[in-house]
């Protein structure tokens, strides 16, 4: 079964995406949504970006098919690995997650700390303390993109909320901390919300760390703001308000993040922190959640057929061969194949196109392909007969706002082709 993969979103999933218009500016980020309001939010960073994802909030209970409560792998049962050894955080922590300090109200997320003497069986022990943590492990994730939260933080000295990025494949890192407030970090001397990467796995990892302080005096953390977040292959952005208040480029960074990523949403407690300030019990509330990509519609073929491509030639698509869900596109003759103009794109920018593809019988060749850009054509080939994931770059001309991607076979044998899971973004 396919997650719901932000990389190669399901055409039906694009309905999200509001016709790909223009994204325009919330008048007030403070302001609690309603009905109806406009999922256009002021700090999108590109127009080429399209809403491929959101969660709002608005049902009576959490989503289980994105998110679940607790540090476990949802598939295995075991503790997550973390940076800080062998387990994310530590084994113990586990013990005061609690689903009851997870829930849904009035359409928004709420995620609370209790100041209360619980004992806790997982692992077993009496705690000072409950926490709300939920993850999108195997469920929801992203491989660059934008990601915007609007989200309210809890004030007090012993606060630690965070919204996290982590290694889809149990490998850590890489560790993005999008938005990691401290509401007391005796090491900087204020409140301060983090914006960091970590890189390299465990324990060879090196941290590019960034603190915004003092927070509280600057923003006002008790109050609704739009946190934004976007990951390319050579920059991280960090966006509060639609305002850019912090960038890492990836030439100083070593072990860039190339790989699929879960949330981590937290509330959680600092243990070196004093218990000023802070009151009993406080939450994180979240509004929403939403995920911004440049869009491919139908990326992996789970349609059952071709639409939003253009096949030519002696194509199918078939449910066997696939790469992941249940359909692939299978090309059966040379001179044949499928194509698809994204439209959307900005000028002058670069973009690249990737898809795993692979062979029936050895001695022969498939291609990926963009043309159209304002460019010269550029081409990737494949001769595995197991599925290889290939990749384009390419760069669109001053004035294109286009690109036509492909996938084909020409000259490249009689044997068959098959290609899934297609992707393009901005890099």
């Amino acid at each position: 079964m396919k997650k719901t993969a932000m990389a190669f979103i399901a055409a039906t999933q694009l309905l999200f995406c509001c016709k790909q218009e223009h994204l325009l500016p919330s008048k007030n980020p403070d302001q609690k949504k309603t009905s109806g309001t406009s999922l256009r939010t002021q700090s999108v960073p590109s127009s080429a970006y399209s809403l491929v994802w959101r969660d709002e909030f608005n049902d009576s209970t959490l989503n289980s098919n994105w998110w679940s409560v607790g540090l476990k792998d949802p598939g295995t049962g075991q503790l997550v690995p973390g940076a800080a050894g062998q387990y994310l955080l530590n084994s113990a922590y586990a013990g005061y997650i609690t689903n009851e300090d997870t829930y849904v109200s009035g359409g928004s997320l709420f995620l609370r700390n209790q100041k209360r003497t619980y004992g806790g069986t997982d692992p077993a022990g009496t705690y000072n303390y409950t926490s709300s943590t939920i993850i999108s492990m195997h469920k929801v994730y992203l491989n660059r993109g934008y990601i915007e939260f609007r989200a309210k933080m809890p004030v007090g000295d012993k606060v630690w909320p965070a919204f996290w990025l982590v290694a889809e494949d149990r490998i850590w890192g890489p560790e993005m901390d999008m938005w990691e407030y401290f509401g007391y970090r005796p090491d900087q001397g204020y409140d301060a919300m983090g914006t960091h990467l970590m890189t390299g796995a465990y324990p060879n990892t090196t941290w590019y760390s960034n603190f915004i302080k003092p927070f509280n005096t600057t923003y006002n953390s008790g109050i609704f703001h739009i946190y934004g977040f976007e990951w390319t292959t050579t920059q991280m952005k960090w966006y509060i308000d639609g305002t850019l208040v912090h960038t890492l480029n990836a030439s100083g960074v070593t072990n860039w993040p190339n790989e699929d990523c879960y949330f981590i949403l937290n509330n959680g407690q600092r243990t070196d922190s004093p218990d000023n300030a802070t009151t009993w019990p406080n939450s994180v509330e979240i509004d929403y959640v939403r995920i911004y990509q440049v869009p491919l519609s139908n990326p992996g073929f789970e349609t059952g057929n071709a639409s939003g491509w253009s096949p030519y030639g002696t194509t199918s698509i078939v449910n066997n061969n696939q790469n992941s869900g249940s359909y692939c596109a299978r090309i059966g003759a040379d001179n044949s194949g499928y194509e698809v103009t994204v439209t959307g794109l900005q000028p002058n920018t670069n973009y690249t196109f990737k898809g795993y593809v692979k062979l029936a019988a050895t001695g022969n060749t498939c291609n990926i392909s963009v043309k159209n850009h304002g460019g010269s054509q550029v081409t990737s080939s494949s001769s595995s007969t197991t599925y290889q994931q290939v990749s384009v770059n390419f760069t669109t001309g001053t004035t294109n706002h286009s690109a036509t991607l492909c996938f084909y076979k020409y000259g490249g044998g009689s044997s068959a082709a098959f290609g899934d899971d297609f992707q393009i973004y901005a890099n």
